[in-house]
């Protein structure tokens, strides 16, 4: 199947490795214009990105802590700014907080580890 996203604005959060990295260069391949996201890792964000121009394609990293609601309202205006619109949000970031048995994980922990993985804000701005 080959399918296109040509004019397409595609976010994927936690683009700067693994399964983001990799979704984020499948995107452009496929025509999407990709904002490779990332909280720490810029250096390696900015290598998907010139991979991605190197291939053609179009993209721009931008940082924020997903797990904050003001850092996610500040990725989503720069995109716009950028782009002019989102169409295909990708919530891919997270990250190994830290290594513990469901038994002995406490509120916090969990409540940390949820932030960053399933609880993004960015459909908040949607």
């Amino acid at each position: 199947m080959n399918v296109r996203f040509d004019n397409k604005t595609t976010l994927v959060t936690g683009a700067s490795s693994g399964i983001g990295r990799a979704t984020a260069i499948e995107f452009a391949k496929a025509g999407a214009k990709v904002i490779v996201h990332y909280n720490e890792s810029k250096q390696a964000a900015e290598e998907v990105v010139k991979k991605i121009k190197e291939e053609g394609g179009e993209a721009t990293a931008i940082m924020a802590d997903v797990s904050k609601k003001e850092e996610v309202k500040s990725l989503v205006e720069e995109v716009m700014k950028v782009y002019g619109s989102i169409d295909i949000l990708v919530n891919n970031a997270g990250s190994l907080i830290q290594r513990e048995n469901l038994e002995t994980m406490d509120e916090t922990l969990w409540d940390r580890v949820m932030d960053t993985m399933y609880r993004p804000h960015c459909a908040d701005f949607f």
